[in-house]
């Protein structure tokens, strides 16, 4: 038994240098790439590349499910439409239609129920929910056919952006677009048809809120990552006076002017306490008696830090936000400081989160 493994070890090892030789890459790479050309096909994409990009969690998903629709007489008529894919977890959404009015969708959600899919109604279906919204909560797109971009370019050019929830998610798939070089000379050559050009809609800078609160002020704040170019760029607190629909649109109008906030993370550890004891307070407030500061806060911070609290007051225009010495206070934090920075650590942290999942 030894003689015969060492054998037929020394025979693989020589038809896998013989293969490589002839071909230039080994079997499993082959077979991996022949694969995703047999995928791509069988999807009706002109580009298997866009399956090698999005990579072996949507070839798994495009073969299971193509297999799937053809042996399943109720959806032979069917194909793929799209397959989303969170690259956190490595699950697929996919959605596969017949063009008219019969739709199925897989989820993670649905690998529980009957058949291992739900039904998706024509009148319930829309790319606002199905599509949007899943690239705003960081879903990526690892395979869509150009009938179904050509669609959402027109749904785009009539809705957008009044009549579109999930804003950012258009964001999202713009800038997929771009990426890919989904344009309109290209979806005009696939389809035949005259393409509205949307990529005016597209913008390197978005916005993500987070929440919203009414404070004892009267003012709506809006709790707010700014985006550019696909990194967030700053953290930020921003107050309207009156309720609003589209505050995405108000923060677009002011996102050179977030961007230019200073970073509370450059400031001293006592301005930063002060700040953090305003956002975290229900009252929007910070009070530091000076019986507090002697008890406690002198176990952190001396004179010298009162100091460099008086020179960033001055340097960051403060005064009308922070009070010193003020009757038996100490500090006085007002609500509005939390307006006046940009909260740069929760970036980090959002980051490091992201590293540890």
């Amino acid at each position: 038994m030894p003689n015969i493994s060492e054998t037929v070890a020394n025979i693989f090892i020589t038809i896998s240098g013989l293969f490589i030789a002839h071909m230039g890459m080994d079997f499993t790479e082959y077979l991996n790439n022949y694969r995703l050309i047999m995928a791509a096909k069988l999807l009706k994409s002109s580009d298997e590349s866009v399956l090698m990009l999005a990579g072996s969690v949507v070839l798994t998903a495009c073969l299971i499910l193509i297999v799937f629709l053809k042996e399943n007489i109720e959806h032979q008529n069917k194909h793929v439409d799209y397959i989303l894919f969170n690259p956190k977890t490595n699950d697929t959404y996919v959605l596969a239609s017949d063009n008219y009015d019969d739709a199925i969708e897989f989820t993670p959600y649905t690998k529980t129920e009957s058949g291992g899919y739900t039904k998706v109604p024509e009148w319930d279906y829309n790319f606002d929910y199905y599509i949007y919204n899943y690239l705003e909560e960081g879903l990526k797109i690892g395979y869509m056919t150009d009938d179904v971009h050509y669609s959402i370019w027109n749904s785009i050019n009539e809705l957008y952006p009044n009549d579109i929830e999930y804003k950012n998610g258009v964001q999202e798939y713009l800038q997929y677009c771009k990426e890919k070089n989904i344009t309109k000379e290209y979806l005009d050559k696939k389809t035949g048809l005259n393409t509205p050009n949307i990529m005016k809609y597209y913008k390197n800078k978005y916005v993500k809120v987070l929440e919203n609160w009414e404070t004892d002020y009267g003012d709506l704040r809006f709790r707010a990552i700014l985006y550019e170019n696909g990194k967030a760029k700053a953290y930020i607190i921003a107050s309207y006076d009156e309720d609003i629909e589209n505050v995405e649109d108000l923060i677009y109008k002011d996102f050179d002017k977030y961007l230019e906030l200073p970073k509370i993370s450059k400031c001293s550890k006592l301005l930063q306490k002060i700040y953090d004891n305003v956002c975290e307070s229900s009252a929007t407030m910070c009070h530091i008696t000076k019986d507090e500061w002697k008890d406690y806060y002198e176990n952190f911070f001396n004179e010298i830090d009162i100091i460099k609290l008086k020179e960033e007051i001055k340097k960051y225009n403060l005064e009308d936000v922070i009070t010193l010495n003020n009757y038996e206070y100490k500090v006085i934090g007002w609500g509005d400081l939390e307006t006046r920075f940009n909260d740069d650590r929760n970036i980090e942290r959002n980051k490091n989160k992201d590293k540890e999942r």
